[in-house]
Parts: C-alpha cells; structure tokens; sequence
C-alpha cells in the first residue's frame, strides 16, 4: 500500500548512524572513555572543559547553533529499528528503536589535545553531558525531530549528548563534519493505514 511506503521512507536513516562510534548504547567498551563524570577525580580536567564550555561560553540550549551565510543547519539523522508491531486491523504501527542524530555546534567546539594533553584522542574520545550532573543532562540544544505521522508525541528516554574534539569528523573520515552526537532509545506509535478488502488478489 502507498501509505506504507510513505512510512517506511519517512524512517528510513537519512544520514550515517555512527555505528563505528563508541558513543551509542554499548559507550561502556573498555575502548571508550567516558569523560564528564566529577565523580572520578581523573576525569577532573574533562569536567571543567565541559562545564566552561556550557558555563562560560554564553551557551543557550534553546537557540540553535549558527551557520555561516545563514545556510540551514545540516542535521544527519539515523534510526536503529529494534521492533515494528503492525496491527492491520487498527491500522496502527508501533515503532521502538535508537534515534542518532549528528550536528556541529560551533559554541561547543575545543581541541582536546591543546585543552587537556597529549594523552587526549580525538578519534574516540569525548565530553558526555549528563554525567556531571542532572542539571546538565539537557543543557545543550537539540533537534526537534518529529513523526508526521505520529498518534502520540515520540518517547526518548534519557538526555544528553556527546560531543567530540573539533578533529573527530577528519580522523575518523566522516562525509559530513560533526561534533555533536546523540543516540538514545526511543519509541512511536503511528498511524498506517492498509486496503485490504481485495486480499489477497490485490496487486
């Protein structure tokens, strides 16, 4: 059915899901570090690096990052399908899966090596906001990504994003540059609508 099409189409990933990353639901890989947690004194200097940049820089989580000349901002958005439930008779579809979505916010931009040490690696590692506290966990801006064909409002669960070296998007040979990276689990219910009054002699 057409309408189904539309759907799927609609949820396909539009851009790359980062699935080569440490940052998404598997970020607890002895490859990774997880940087922003005051509560290892190790993790001191990262700490401070990330409250500066929400603290000093002026940062507004509800104004959207500047682009230059104006140019719309490039939001790459993948989804990680975990179920998909159709109910034909309702004409309802519930949907569970990882939303990731990639940006470049300019106000968030530092160079780890130059900031925290030669140690820094700036093709893994990274500043993870809601570890330093709750009151950071939504302290930088987000997209507002929506279903058009959505019955109830999109449910994410958790906050927060990491946010990587300004040399990550290069080091790690990524087509679109970013510095931002969100992933978290979230499901929908959605409406798709099916013709089956000729089944199954419909073409």
């Amino acid at each position: 059915a057409q309408s189904v099409w539309c759907l799927i189409l609609c949820l396909l990933p539009v851009g790359s899901s980062g699935g080569g990353h440490c940052a998404h639901e598997e970020a607890s890989s002895d490859n990774c570090r997880r940087l922003g947690d005051s509560s290892n004194s190790d993790l001191l200097p990262e700490y401070q690096l990330l409250a500066s940049l929400l603290d000093h820089g002026n940062y507004d989580p509800k104004v959207p990052p500047f682009t230059a000349h104006d140019q719309p901002l490039k939001i790459q958005v993948g989804l990680q399908m975990t179920k998909i439930q159709l109910d034909i008779i309702s004409g309802e579809v519930d949907f569970s899966f990882w939303l990731r979505l990639k940006w470049f916010d300019h106000r968030l931009s530092f160079n780890g090596s130059h900031e925290l040490g030669p140690w820094w690696n700036a093709s893994q590692d990274y500043l993870q906001t809601g570890f330093i506290g709750d009151a950071d966990s939504a302290r930088i801006w987000v997209p507002d990504i929506s279903c058009m064909n959505a019955l109830s409002p999109e449910n994410v669960r958790g906050e927060g994003a990491w946010i990587y070296d300004v040399a990550h998007s290069n080091l790690t040979g990524a087509a679109q540059q970013y510095n931002v990276f969100y992933s978290r689990p979230a499901s929908l219910k959605s409406w798709c609508r099916l013709d089956v009054a000729l089944f199954p002699f419909d073409q």
